[in-house]
């Protein structure tokens, strides 16, 4: 990739870190809303079907919020990274950044760059932070695979990469 796109995905990305933030931020349990799971024991079982299916409508939306926070985090490493490779393999026409020719394979950065850098390791860190500090969008992703398994439908290719993506970042993370 050559250094000016890097830097240019850098700065988009970073300049989208604020949504993801605000999403774990702000983040309350939908989970909680809803009473306890009827057990074995409940009229029929289409009952607990439907019970689930309704968590699973209310949970959806939210999961696929603290998804797009993850992929946002995912986007942000990937950006440092290739920024940070651009800058040391200081390839591209007319030397480094700012037009710097240093004659070897790093250029200096900008104060540009550098600010780019450091919003997104701190979208980076702060959503890391944000992640362990809000167990509610834990909480609510166990909820949402156990009415998967409740409610016996079959999950689309979006629900599994949910699932999968929300497993890493939240539990295993």
């Amino acid at each position: 990739m050559h250094q000016s796109s890097a830097f240019a995905a850098a700065e988009d990305v970073a300049a989208s870190g604020g949504c993801a933030m605000t999403t774990l931020y702000t983040y309350r349990s939908v989970a909680r809303a809803f009473p306890p799971a009827p057990q074995a024991s409940a009229p029929t079982p289409s009952f607990q079907e439907e019970y689930y299916k309704a968590q699973l409508a209310a949970l959806g939306p939210e999961m696929r919020r603290v998804r797009e926070a993850q992929q946002y985090q995912l986007a942000a490493c990937d950006a440092i990274v290739s920024v940070v490779t651009a800058l040391t393999s200081g390839g591209g026409a007319g030397g480094g950044v700012g037009g710097v020719d240093r004659g070897h394979a790093s250029s200096t950065p900008t104060s540009i760059t550098c600010s780019t850098l450091l919003r997104l390791m701190d979208g980076v860190y702060c959503l890391d932070v944000l992640r362990q500090a809000k167990v509610s969008a834990t909480n609510d992703f166990v909820a949402y695979r156990r009415a998967l398994r409740g409610a016996g439908v079959e999950p689309t290719e979006e629900v599994e990469d949910i699932v999968s993506g929300l497993q890493e970042f939240l539990v295993s993370g």
